[in-house]
């Protein structure tokens, strides 16, 4: 079965969800933001160079601090419960 996602418009999360809807609200105007910028970044590099690999390897590198602090970099291990520490 196809999965499909909705967009929710930060109001209504933060009518909905309460003060967690405000952050989640503030994430998703970061977002929005983050794919305007990028996409005027990338078309100034490309009208002064005629080529997208400086931009491309500029936002790689920007972005890439975050990547060290992501949850998605370490997987979650299946199948192994937590051992509680054994005491005297």
């Amino acid at each position: 079965m196809a999965q499909s996602t909705a967009t929710v418009p930060p109001e209504a999360l933060c009518s909905a969800c309460g003060p967690i809807g405000s952050v989640i609200g503030l994430l998703q105007g970061g977002a929005v933001a983050a794919g305007v910028v990028g996409l005027l970044f990338m078309g100034v590099v490309f009208d002064l160079n005629g080529d997208y690999s400086v931009a491309i390897w500029a936002l790689i590198a920007v972005s890439a601090p975050g990547w060290s602090r992501s949850p998605l970099r370490w997987p979650r291990r299946r199948g192994s419960p937590k051992r509680a520490a054994s005491g005297p």
